[in-house]
């Protein structure tokens, strides 16, 4: 099992629909497929900010990475409530997105 930290903002400009943050767990959980291999998911939570750590069954971490990253595309995509929120980097080596 490989951890894949996924940091998710949302623009606090323009975000209107009310979503608590920690229903972000519950939409993530809603748009994982068994094939994605998400076993736990572990979070921190602010008002802007999701940080959360998808536990991943996979055969390498960077399989884990890019099945974390098609979760949470599908999720972006598919899910209205989330119009104004997207990924945004983060400084842990097991990030999705990493920008030094």
């Amino acid at each position: 099992m490989y951890p894949v930290t996924v940091s998710i903002r949302r623009d606090l400009l323009r975000e209107t629909s009310g979503l608590d943050p920690a229903g972000l767990i519950d939409i993530l959980w809603a748009h994982a497929l068994p094939t994605d291999g998400l076993e736990h998911i572990g979070q921190r939570i602010n008002y802007e900010t999701v940080e959360a750590v998808l536990f991943m069954k996979a055969s390498t971490q960077e399989n884990a990475r890019q099945a974390a990253l098609e979760i949470c595309r599908r999720m972006l995509s598919a899910s209205p409530a989330l119009a104004y929120w997207k990924l945004c980097a983060s400084d842990t080596k097991n990030a999705i997105i990493n920008i030094s």
